[in-house]
């Protein structure tokens, strides 16, 4: 048996250096459940210090197999990717071979299909090389681990035979037992994490041909392709196509949440606490649902057929200069509102990922009633939409993205993208900075910087017309020079007020800000005076 070969094998030195050797994994595992339905036999007669040993070495076995079904995964994978590298040659040698003829029957719609495909090459490069980096960090981590388990069994080996006790040295072999069984899985890890490696980087080879062979059928295809009546119809029939399906598929949630509500009435009252808690998770897993289908039919399908028919205007020169330069404002705020859809729905599943791998596991176990089976079945269909949704919501941001170059191409740079463009929203937000808040009225750095130019212009008015009234109108009045000063100063005043109170009223600032003002100011003056 595997455990048993593994506990009387001889000690390894290093950690396997090759994970390409073929294996019978399959034998492995046949034998390794034999080992565990041995010590599964055996648990049920041992007492309890020997039977927690036993249920340690299960697990630790169980371990090992899942170990094993991962890397017959991983051999798989590698035969995929094999395949897939043949067809891309054969693809690739037939362009080279036919050249533009083996675009004859190409359709811009082929051609969009051929660039989301580009695209989604793109980001899976990227991705693949951060599975790559992360890869080694795990490889690095077991073979450390490794290391330091055959540090651990090299002095158990030594305290075995050392200890003279029959007693004693039971127990130690035991715990050598587990070490060793500890070694056998880190062994089993190496060779996984190798294996993963060299996968993730044919995986990375093959995406970077395909990458390769797609850029050259796309740049070839572009000078080709005309947008045609044909392929927008056929666009727009698969938008309608999604439509339908997502019309079908809020009558199939709205009749879920009767049937709900139908299932409940029947359910004795009073519920408990569990019960309480997934009713209210399932109706708001149907409500969602239904929020998020219709929302994706009233914006962002929508918004796509006008993308469509906006681009089909902008290539084949159907749009006048004014109506291009309306389309690329429109363009921007729907390529802004694509985006926050994305954020929501990228933090959506991130979130239910983690319940959908506890409904999968659920869905599995025969005592469940009735609400718990419909509440996995509700998180997993919800998991799958919400993927079908990001990935719709990517293909609208590229067309967004695309529509958006295609503007650019025809009217040139836009001028908010001037020095000028970039400094007018740092101002703006400036502008509008809220410094404090008396009786419930903002007072932003605007209103004083405005503020304070009005006071001085109506300081500056006051002055003007009391010098004209002091000098001017009273002397030719008669009125003596003492009093006309006297009367000037009075009117300066009186004016300056005037104009103060009229700011304040203008800027919708309540007076009691100068209460506010003032006391800082009589806190700062008696700073001073010290």
């Amino acid at each position: 048996m595997l455990l048993f070969a593994c506990s009387a094998s001889s000690p390894a030195q290093a950690p396997p250096a090759d994970s390409t050797t073929p294996r019978d994994i399959v034998s492995l595992r046949a034998e390794l459940a034999a080992d565990i339905q041995q010590i599964e036999a055996s648990a049920a007669a041992t007492e309890n210090d020997a039977a927690s040993y036993q249920a340690l070495l299960l697990g630790h076995l169980r371990f090992l197999d899942s170990v094993y079904a991962q890397q017959q995964i991983v051999a798989e994978r590698a035969k995929e990717i094999g395949q897939e590298r043949e067809q891309i040659s054969e693809q690739s040698a037939r362009f080279e071979l036919l050249g533009s003829e083996s675009l004859q029957d190409y359709t811009f719609a082929d051609l969009e299909d051929e660039r989301d495909s580009l695209d989604d090459a793109e980001f899976q490069l990227s991705l693949t090389d951060s599975e790559l980096k992360s890869t080694r960090s795990l490889l690095e981590s077991v073979t450390e681990q490794y290391t330091a388990n055959e540090r651990q069994r090299r002095l158990l080996q030594e305290k075995v035979d050392r200890t003279s006790d029959p007693t004693g040295r039971a127990a130690v072999q035991r715990e050598l037992r587990v070490i060793e069984l500890r070694g056998r899985i880190a062994e089993e890890l190496i060779t996984l994490r190798k294996a993963e490696l060299s996968v993730k980087e044919l995986e990375r080879q093959t995406l970077a041909d395909k990458q390769q062979a797609l850029a050259s059928r796309v740049t070839l295809a572009a000078t080709q392709v005309v947008f045609q009546k044909t392929d927008l119809d056929r666009l727009l029939n698969s938008i309608d196509e999604e439509q339908t399906r997502l019309n079908r598929l809020v009558v199939q949630l709205q009749q879920s949440l009767q049937q709900l509500e139908t299932q409940l009435t029947t359910v004795p009252a009073p519920w408990d606490r569990a019960t309480t808690d997934r009713v209210r998770s399932i109706r708001r897993l149907l409500h969602r649902g239904i929020s998020d289908a219709n929302d994706s039919l009233a914006t962002q399908l929508l918004l796509k057929r006008h993308a469509w028919k906006m681009r089909y205007r902008v290539l084949n020169n159907l749009a006048t200069v004014d109506e291009m330069r309306q389309m690329r404002g429109e363009t921007a705020k729907f390529y802004e509102r694509v985006r926050d859809a994305q954020n929501v729905t990228q933090t959506r599943s991130e979130e239910m990922r983690l319940d959908a791998d506890v409904a999968r596991r659920v869905q599995t176990d025969e005592q469940l009633d009735e609400l718990q089976m419909l509440q996995s079945r509700l998180i997993s269909e919800a998991f799958r939409e919400s993927g079908r949704r990001h990935r719709l919501l990517r293909r609208a941001d590229r067309l967004f993205a695309r529509l958006q170059t295609d503007l650019t191409a025809k009217l040139g740079a836009e001028p908010d993208t001037t020095t000028w463009g970039a400094i007018l929203p740092v101002l703006q937000s400036w502008w509008f900075y809220e410094l404090v808040a008396v009786d419930d009225k903002p007072i932003t750095v605007g209103k004083l910087c405005l503020g304070f130019c009005m006071v001085i212009g109506g300081v500056f008015i006051s002055k003007q017309v009391s010098r004209a009234v002091g000098h001017r109108m009273l002397p030719k009045l008669g009125v003596h020079q003492g009093a006309s000063l006297a009367a000037q100063t009075i009117a300066f005043y009186i004016l300056v007020m005037l104009f103060g109170f009229f700011t304040l009223e203008f800027l919708n600032i309540p007076i009691t800000v100068l209460t506010f003002f003032g006391g800082a100011a009589a806190i700062a003056v008696g700073f001073g005076s010290q």
